[in-house]
């Protein structure tokens, strides 16, 4: 089940956005909840358009929108990335975490497949996963799955000692 929570995450983002657009009143519920977060999500959905590359979101931090009360924030690792980076690197990261979760999954290394899921669901709230001081977290658990995939063997055997 815990390789499926991020698959639900990223249909929720779209979801959700969708909902709010169109007025549906729990994503309108949900956006109060979340300080507004589904409304910029919806807003930079509508702005700005899918593309393979990328290109420059016009966007401050949370703090600085409720200051400057004109600026939009976008606190969705996944529209960010989408949006900002384009489908490419999307694939790529998305793809990555959700590898790192079904192989965490079937090593059986659930510790680590709880840790990319919740990864998962920080990414619903803020834009950190994919900063450089998180980066190094991401390739510490992948260096940690590999690890343990050599330490077992490819027939699940044990190789080395532990």
């Amino acid at each position: 089940i815990l390789k499926w929570v991020p698959i639900v995450i990223l249909i929720a983002t779209i979801a959700l956005t969708y909902m709010y657009i169109n007025g549906y009143s729990i994503a309108v519920k949900l956006n109060e909840m979340l300080t507004t977060r589904i409304y910029q999500m919806s807003y930079y959905w509508q702005t700005y358009s899918i593309t393979l590359f990328g290109q420059y979101l016009n966007t401050v931090s949370s703090s600085a929108a409720n200051s400057l009360n004109a600026m939009h924030a976008l606190d969705n690792s996944y529209l960010n990335i989408l949006l900002g980076s384009g489908v490419i690197v999307f694939i790529l990261f998305v793809g990555s975490l959700l590898y790192m979760a079904v192989k965490a999954t079937k090593m059986k290394n659930y510790k680590i497949a709880c840790i990319v899921v919740c990864v998962f669901f920080w990414g619903f709230m803020e834009t950190a996963i994919y900063k450089l001081e998180f980066n190094a977290i991401i390739l510490l658990l992948q260096t940690v799955l590999y690890n343990q995939n050599y330490l077992l063997g490819k027939d699940g055997e044990q190789v080395y000692g532990r």
